[in-house]
């Protein structure tokens, strides 16, 4: 879950400066510790610091680096504590590393290192990749490379320097991204193009298996049988202004503004590429089941499509932690659709299921909000949303585009199973609807930040909702967790009954997600329960509700909503509310502790 980044200057000039403002778009993979290392006169010189990237640069403003090859890395902590002796790069002799992923036959490895005379500095897998070259290294780091890799089991990412070759880095992607690119400036790698996009008009993605050596000439590829490849450069394709917060405090905050686009773009892409391509027309024709996994929010999202699936078109739908299914027999039909869903398509539990399901030979498809990612280059059918880039560790804008491509797939296999429905009078109209009535529930905004007063010495909630909403609950509790460090729960609010009334005091406050639709008199019921124990209610709900409340607790009002969209739009005040609570408690809104966006690790 880390982040890398390396640079060999065309002009001789400093890579430090690139490479800390490489990191800084890299910090959503990792902010536990970050560190950078370059040949500088003959000889390697590192420098790394627990903290966010900005004590780096504090200690390099100290200590100017002035090396024109060199790596870096911002880290996610697995391997050992997130303390100075631990963060990257790693160095054993004349060579230094930078690692993303994890090895996990390192114990053993590091266990036949240290009887050989090996001494180890940190607690972490990484290192023993460095000492393990080391001890290899005959003065070819891509022989020591070939020698190496056939004994690393796991995922990951290397970038390496070698003080004897001080204009030349080696990379290797071992299920891991690694992006090259090339500028007036020098030749850079990184695992995210969005690292090198201030740079870099073209980039080129390494194969899974793939080595590259890079020079201040140029790169040459190998390939799996270290025979040389080509790769096709791709015209880089990201949001130069992702990176600029505008008026906004956190990109959190900037990102659940922009969700009115995101889904409008999302809506217009899919009507264009996808709702009537013969392909996808005909895998979900023949698809008579669909198992839909993912982990996180996208978990989330997955669970209310199975809501959809199973209301319009009669679908049976199985939604499943990809972490779960990966380790556990599966059943599905011949006739069966696979889906996974990844904002980035690096994630890796997801990546693994995607190729279970793709090994057993299962039609496959991914929603993803990241063309070239991982995922795309396995499944049968990618289907790209259009949230553009997320900074935010919390997940906002990501998973509306993804609520919304799930309601197309939804509509159109709907459709496709009863001729009768016209797709877009019956869905994409009501879709389109809900973009301008984002801004409608987006102007809740002071109301809900107000009401955030009431979280700031919580220590605990309960998320209330039935039917799609309970989903949509989880989502919000997730959110509640992330940033704000409120311990969150999520319930069907007619299971109280069966245990969590125990928790009920008036500590704990209750939100509860309240449509207008058929099971809101018994969600009226249940949280008539509630009140009768002392329950401190906050309700989330439409103005043709609210006056059968009967003063049960605090009502945030939305508009009144077309009942297929209501799940999508509800989130959206529920994304403020975490906002608003996390800004009152004074925690890292961008970057919540011990999280990172970008999970690629298991």
């Amino acid at each position: 879950m880390c982040g890398i980044i390396g640079m060999i200057s065309k002009k001789q000039q400093a890579v430090a400066p690139y490479l800390i403002q490489g990191l800084e778009r890299l910090a959503y993979r990792g902010y536990d510790a970050s560190g950078i290392a370059t040949i500088t006169q003959g000889q390697i010189k590192l420098q790394k610091a627990a903290g966010k990237i900005s004590v780096l640069s504090q200690l390099l403003s100290q200590d100017p680096n002035q090396g024109s090859c060199g790596i870096a890395h911002t880290r996610w902590a697995t391997h050992g504590a997130a303390n100075d002796q631990n963060a990257h790069p790693h160095q054993a002799g004349p060579i230094a590393l930078v690692h993303n992923g994890i090895v996990e036959n390192y114990a053993s490895l590091k266990n036949t290192l240290e009887n050989k005379g090996a001494s180890f500095l940190s607690q972490t897998d990484s290192e023993v990749v460095a000492q393990l070259l080391f001890s290899l290294d005959q003065g070819d780091v891509i022989q020591a490379l070939k020698k190496t890799i056939p004994q690393l089991q796991g995922a990951f990412a290397l970038a390496i320097i070698h003080q004897d070759h001080p204009e030349q880095m080696v990379v290797a992607s071992y299920g891991q991204p690694v992006v090259l690119g090339e500028s007036p400036e020098g030749y850079f790698i990184a695992s995210d193009r969005f690292a090198i996009a201030p740079y870099c008009q073209h980039i080129t993605y390494l194969e899974d298996g793939d080595i590259a050596q890079i020079n201040s000439d140029g790169w040459q590829i190998f390939d799996l049988a270290f025979q040389a490849v080509s790769r096709e450069a791709k015209l880089m394709q990201t949001d130069a202004l992702a990176m600029d917060k505008g008026p906004y405090r956190h990109y959190m905050q900037k990102e659940i503004f922009e969700q009115e686009q995101a889904l409008a773009q999302t809506i217009k892409h899919w009507q264009a590429q996808y709702l009537n391509q013969p392909e996808f027309e005909t895998i979900l024709a023949r698809s008579k089941y669909i198992r839909i996994i993912a982990c996180g929010t996208s978990y989330h999202a997955g669970l209310v499509a199975k809501y959809w699936l199973e209301d319009w078109a009669n679908c049976p739908c199985e939604v499943e932690v990809a972490s779960e299914y990966i380790y556990r027999k599966s059943v599905m039909p011949q006739d069966a659709l696979f889906i996974a869903i990844s904002q980035s398509g690096e994630t890796i539990d997801t990546i693994k299921a995607l190729r279970q399901a793709k090994a057993q030979g299962y039609k496959t498809m991914v929603i993803c909000n990241v063309a070239h990612s991982t995922i795309t280059q396995i499944a049968d059918l990618v289907l790209l949303t259009q949230a553009g880039q997320e900074i935010g560790v919390a997940s906002t804008k990501a998973f509306t585009t993804q609520l919304a491509a799930l309601y197309m797939i939804s509509a159109k296999l709907a459709s496709l199973c009863d001729t009768s429905l016209e797709l877009d009078a019956e869905f994409i109209d009501p879709l389109y609807q809900a973009v301008p009535m984002i801004s409608q529930c987006l102007q809740l905004k002071d109301q809900i930040a107000a009401l955030a007063n009431h979280f700031h010495q919580k220590s605990h909630a309960l998320f209330l909702g039935r039917g799609p909403y309970f989903p949509i609950a989880q989502e919000a509790a997730l959110k509640m967790k992330e940033i704000s460090y409120i311990h969150a729960e999520a319930y069907p609010a007619g299971e109280l009954k069966h245990g969590p009334l125990a928790l009920i005091d008036e500590d704990m406050p209750v939100i509860v997600v309240a449509p207008n639709n058929a099971l809101l008199d018994k969600l009226i019921s249940n949280m008539q329960e509630v009140a009768a124990r002392g329950g401190e209610f906050y309700i989330f709900t439409e103005a043709s509700v609210a006056n059968r409340l009967d003063d049960i607790g605090e009502a945030i009002v939305l508009p009144n909503l077309n009942a297929k969209i209501a799940p999508l739009l509800y989130m959206i005040p529920l994304q403020l509310l975490s906002y608003y609570s996390a800004v009152v408690k004074g925690t890292d809104v961008d970057q919540p502790r011990n999280l990172a966006k970008s999970v690629t690790v298991e």
